[in-house]
């Protein structure tokens, strides 16, 4: 009876293991605990551990946290994690089963350790053997009531046959032991057709009560075995469905890993070959790259010459370059026939699994030596523009994969963006060279013109001064006005001219501020001499400077050109009107402002007056002159002297602009300066 018990609990531990083995791979506690919470409510079940395939504690019957994670610790434990099959250990007035949860492919997860009370099953084992016992009696006193019935019956029957019955008694007999034979041959479904109420009569309802009883309980055994082959079809059913998940799961996870080390060849390759510019070291980079993270036996890269319309050769790895190259002088030329033109024209991949043989491959010696079979082009291509061909070759022959292809086919992309940035560098490399060989030309150009042209101005000037000086005799008003006016336009294109070679000397970076002590009252004093007589009438220049101003760290030379040229081109853009000009100290700052009332500017016009060659008017028939650079030299001039110039302008009512330095005072200077500082601009 134990053993038959005990067999019993070690089958229901298996079960249980079985029941668990889906919740504890997907480690699903909830689940776990309902399934243990169900087991706990037999009555002779003590306690129930679910362990770890190291024997430490994950869920407990007793729900105590403070055990998880700790070993069981059992014999039986350890037994059924090494054998991995159940085991049975009696201790302590226990009966302990431990039964491991496997999984397929994945092997040992962990096992289920259940305690069973040694007590309750034994009195379990009593009440059964008492039960048995009673059972055992009752059938004993009923099959001696029927065999004493029948010994009776037969005892009647014989002295009936003799004395009175006969035949009368003979035939139920005959029925019954028909009817036995049945029942023996496993027929319940019988009829006892005798209704007598003599002893006869007795033993044939005793017969068919046994019978019943007999049909009841194999309909129970048939209950039992089609419930059992119920739990196990869906055990089955549920581990099919788990094996099945579990291999779904590792092909999904094989699948992830696999495009996650795409992903990172990809991004290491990207890495690589946006560290350099230089084509040649880029490739070398890109191979040593490819050559250790994928495994393929020989690369090779050709590119077009936009030039002479040929796919040239340009790199090879793992195979001969020049005898890789050798010949295909006559066959690089983007028209012709071959794989690489193949995929270059159509702009997409070509697969050939044997080079060996396929005929669009003209060098199978050089194929056959370096032992490469199956190939793979992909065309080179960004901004819908093919570049040329990278070539991957393998020592065996086999197809490529979609995904492989698409994979390839990304990784030729990014190279594809390398090797454009890399031949975008070398055209900016030579255009660079080639506008500084052009600047430099134009530089010698403008030194040689500016001495040419200078030099016939300092002569047409000189004399202009010698006749206004009457040197060479007395001349008349109407002279002298024109001999000022060819004084005062010599010296306008000697400016222009001036400006021009400042723009070159700025641009290349050679023009400093040279800062030194500037007598700011002298420095306006002399800047206002150059204007007490000018060739323009009917304009007014004002001039409001205090009699006191600082005397500053600056370069006098560029601020005084700043100065004179806002108010030359003041009094060029002032047809009828005045310009004044005033000087300030405000706080830190010194201020210059030139104001006048003549054309203005347009709004939209003010943000681009003080670029390059910028004129209000650049028509062929604009009514005033100048070389454009003015103001483009007063901002660059300002930005070196740390200031900063601004503008306010309204159209048709003049413009004014203001000049801001930061004050760098040595000391106080005061004026000797007339009142009257206004001039007349006269002819």
């Amino acid at each position: 009876m134990m053993a038959e018990l005990q067999a019993k609990q070690k089958l229901l531990v298996q079960v249980l293991s079985t029941a668990l083995t889906n919740p504890f791979y997907r480690l699903d506690m909830a689940k776990i605990a309902e399934i243990i919470s169900g087991v706990k409510q037999h009555y002779d079940v003590r306690d129930v551990y679910v362990y770890d395939k190291e024997g430490n504690i994950i869920h407990d019957s007793t729900n105590d946290l403070s055990l998880y994670g700790k070993p069981l610790g059992r014999k039986s434990t350890q037994k059924a994690l090494q054998q991995k099959q159940a085991v049975i250990e009696t201790s302590q007035n226990m009966l302990i089963v431990d039964a491991p949860i496997l999984i397929a492919d994945e092997g040992l997860l962990g096992g289920i350790s259940v305690a069973f009370s040694l007590q309750s099953i034994k009195f379990d084992i009593e009440k059964r053997k008492r039960n048995l016992a009673e059972e055992i009696q009752g059938i004993t006193r009923k099959e001696f009531g029927v065999l004493l019935v029948v010994a009776i019956a037969f005892s009647v029957v014989g002295l009936g046959v003799s004395v009175f019955l006969g035949r009368a008694w003979s035939r139920p007999i005959q029925i019954l032991s028909a009817l036995t034979e049945k029942v023996g041959k496993g027929d319940y479904d019988v009829t006892i057709p005798i209704n007598r109420s003599d002893e006869i009569g007795q033993l044939a309802q005793s017969f068919s009560s046994m019978v019943t009883s007999l049909k009841e309980l194999r309909e129970k055994d048939i209950q039992q075995s089609e419930a059992v082959r119920a739990i196990n079809s869906q055990l089955q059913q549920t581990n099919d469905d788990l094996v099945r998940e579990v291999a779904e799961r590792q092909r999904a996870e094989k699948q992830v890993l696999h495009q996650n080390r795409q992903l990172e060849v990809l991004y290491e390759i990207d890495s690589a070959i946006s560290s350099t510019l230089d084509r040649r070291v880029l490739l070398d980079v890109l191979f040593d790259k490819i050559e250790s993270l994928l495994p393929y036996a020989a690369l090779t890269v050709r590119l077009l010459n936009e030039d002479t319309h040929q796919l040239e050769p340009v790199s090879a790895r793992n195979i001969d370059m020049q005898e890789w190259a050798k010949g295909l002088e006559s066959r690089s030329a983007i028209t012709g026939r071959g794989f690489s033109q193949e995929v270059f024209l159509q702009k997409t991949p070509a697969i050939i699994e044997n080079v060996q043989t396929d005929p669009r491959c003209w060098n199978q010696e050089l194929f056959r030596k370096n032992s490469l079979v199956s190939y793979i082009g992909l065309p080179l291509i960004t901004e819908g523009k093919a570049l040329g061909v990278l070539g991957f070759y393998l020592k065996e022959q086999r197809s490529f994969p979609k995904e492989e292809v698409e994979f390839l086919s990304a990784l030729a992309g990014q190279v594809a963006i390398g090797i454009n940035n890399a031949q975008l560098y070398e055209k900016i490399k030579k255009q660079a060279l080639a506008l500084e060989e052009a600047n430099q030309a134009k530089d010698e150009f403008l030194s040689v013109m500016s001495h040419e042209l200078r030099t016939p101005l300092n002569v047409i000037t000189g004399y202009a001064e010698v006749l206004s000086q009457g040197v060479l005799g007395e001349i008349q008003r109407e002279q002298m006005h024109a001999v000022k006016t060819i004084s005062f336009q010599s010296r306008e294109l000697l400016r222009m001219i001036n400006e021009i070679l400042q723009v070159g000397s700025i641009e290349a970076g050679k023009i400093k501020a040279h800062c030194e002590s500037v007598n700011m009252l002298d420095f306006l004093v002399e800047v206002k001499s150059g204007y007490e007589i000018l060739s323009k009438k009917e304009t007014s220049l004002h001039w409001n400077i205090p009699s006191s101003l600082p005397i500053v760290r600056t370069d006098g030379e560029k601020l005084k050109h700043v100065l004179q040229n806002l108010i030359n081109n003041a009094i060029k853009f002032t047809e009828n009107g005045s310009v004044m000009v005033s000087v300030r100290c405000i706080s830190e700052v010194i201020q210059f402002k030139v104001k006048d009332t003549g054309i203005g500017i347009p709004q939209d016009m003010i943000p681009s007056i003080f670029q390059m060659f910028r004129q209000l008017d650049s028509s062929s028939t604009r009514s005033y002159g100048g070389s454009g650079v003015g103001l483009y030299i007063v901002k660059k001039f300002v930005d070196l002297l740390g200031g900063k110039i601004e503008v306010e302008s309204v159209l048709g009512k003049g413009s004014t602009f203001t000049v801001t330095l930061s004050l760098d005072v040595a000391e106080m200077s005061h004026s000797n300066l007339p009142e009257d500082l206004d001039v007349k601009l006269a002819g």
